[in-house]
């Protein structure tokens, strides 16, 4: 068994269209020793004008990523083959479920890898340690962790927890610095075995179906809120219809009753809205086995006891849910499905952000046939032969981010065309296009007192991003 604490420096926040410029990883066995460290940086592909604010935030100096990185096809292979080669490895980023997870997914994807076997092959299991920190908060077990009061409240940034537990080596927002401060975080919670063991057994989907399944459970989430001590009280209404990994709960905060006045078309508009757009409060919650859930099995009268949790009001709505549970089982089924609709409609023209449609990487003869060609072949890969839109297009932009120079004039005018309209579109997209780019240059230079070190990265990036436009223009 092993522990494999790794993070990420990006060129921006969006995992289907930015990409990863820094990994970092730092390698321990089982009493968490340390055996590997790796810090590797990729090559900027020729498709990306990454944003000025993740460049200022992270300090990362685009010509040397440029001069030490390899490309990003052999990135992924080396990220892919340390998380894969040996038995038994927990995988364990900070906040990686909303982040960094998400980056090695569409990394893969892009590259031709498959996006999720890397978690459960060879028994590999993926933790967040930001979830881990949230419920040893939440739960009150006694890990030698101080916490940051931030501007009168409380903050779980891993670099104002670094700050406050004098953590080594100082600075923040870079991979390899990251890393080394998740290893001394997770030493503390390492001495706490009986929550350690918990909290590892909550990337286990078998054993969160097991917790969750019968009676009642806590789900410790930042999404509950630091005043309400990060925990909410759920009963499970269904397993979700659509996807295996997935279940649907009831929140007991609210009233069941509530939700009976509305039709799953109604449900399914205000489920995810935003706050200042909801219309009422709906008390669905889908929760991913995928993502780490932080879970406690429990019962009313360890509420009381153990969670030190008033109970008037879960107790009230569990006996309300109870006797309406088939009618909220029906709409909870019916408003998920409506939600997965409206998923779908949000169909990308870009086959970079459509990695969950139409089971992609699935076990089909013409999937393995067509990736392992390209992997022998490379930029001598014959694209004309190739009558799948998806694999054609992915391909198309392998060969044009790695191998432009051995692109054919027909191919060559493809991938320009779709790297000017990356640039130069006027629409609200994902990615940072050359309009968002300078829009946001002169907006840092106008509103934020910057260091000469910063200056001179944004300089130096501002230079990079005209070049790389001429480039297409040319």
């Amino acid at each position: 068994m092993r522990y494999i604490f790794y993070d990420y420096e990006t060129s921006g926040t969006k995992e289907k269209y930015d990409q990863v410029f820094q990994f970092a990883a730092i390698i321990c066995d089982a009493s968490l020793q340390k055996i590997e460290e790796h810090n590797i940086y990729c090559r900027p592909r020729n498709d990306i004008i990454p944003h000025p604010k993740a460049i200022l935030k992270n300090k990362l100096n685009i010509e040397e990523c440029v001069e030490k990185g390899i490309s990003e096809i052999s990135f992924a292979d080396k990220i892919n083959n340390l998380f894969t080669e040996k038995d038994h490895s927990y995988i364990i980023g900070y906040n990686s479920s909303n982040f960094d997870d998400k980056f090695t997914e569409y990394l893969f994807y892009r590259n031709l890898i498959d996006p999720f076997k890397w978690g459960y092959y060879n028994n590999n299991l993926k933790l967040d340690l930001y979830k881990i920190v949230v419920a040893a908060y939440g739960s009150k077990n006694l890990i030698n962790i101080r916490f940051p009061i931030v501007k009168n409240k409380l903050s779980l940034k891993l670099e104002d927890l670094a700050n406050k537990n004098n953590f080594k080596p100082l600075g923040s927002h870079d991979a390899l610095v990251d890393s080394k401060h998740s290893l001394q975080l997770f030493e503390q919670i390492f001495k706490n075995e009986y929550f350690l063991k918990h909290m590892l057994s909550c990337a286990d989907k078998n054993k969160l179906r097991s917790k969750t399944n019968d009676g009642i459970f806590i789900n410790l989430s930042q999404f509950n809120g630091a005043e309400n001590n990060y925990f909410s009280v759920h009963k499970k209404i269904i397993n979700h219809p659509k996807f295996k990994n997935q279940i649907i709960s009831w929140n007991l905060k609210y009233d069941p009753l509530e939700i009976l006045q509305y039709s799953p078309d109604q449900i399914a508009e205000n489920w995810y809205a935003p706050k200042e757009k909801k219309k009422f409060e709906v008390g669905f919650e889908t929760i991913n086995f995928s993502r780490f859930p932080a879970i406690f099995s429990t019962d009313i009268d360890d509420l009381e006891t153990g969670w030190n949790i008033r109970t008037e009001i879960t107790e009230q709505n569990l006996q309300i849910l109870t006797k309406n549970f088939e009618k909220i089982q029906n709409l909870a089924k019916e408003s998920s499905l409506k939600d997965s609709e409206k998923f779908e409609k949000k169909v990308n023209i870009d086959f970079d952000g459509r990695l969950y449609e139409d089971s992609f990487f699935t076990e089909t003869p013409y999937c393995h046939e067509i990736i392992d060609e390209f992997k022998e072949k490379k930029h001598k890969f014959d694209l004309s032969k190739v009558e799948n839109e998806r694999y054609f297009e992915l391909i198309l932009k392998l060969k044009g981010r790695h191998f432009y120079s051995y692109l054919n004039n027909y191919e060559r005018r493809l991938y320009n065309q779709f790297r000017r309209q990356k640039f130069f579109s006027n629409e609200e997209n994902n990615y940072c296009t050359f309009y968002n780019f300078n829009s946001v240059m002169e907006e840092i230079f106008l509103t934020e007192k910057l260091s000469e070190a910063q200056k001179k990265c944004l300089s130096i990036l501002n230079k990079y991003v005209n070049q790389l436009v001429d480039e297409v223009n040319y």
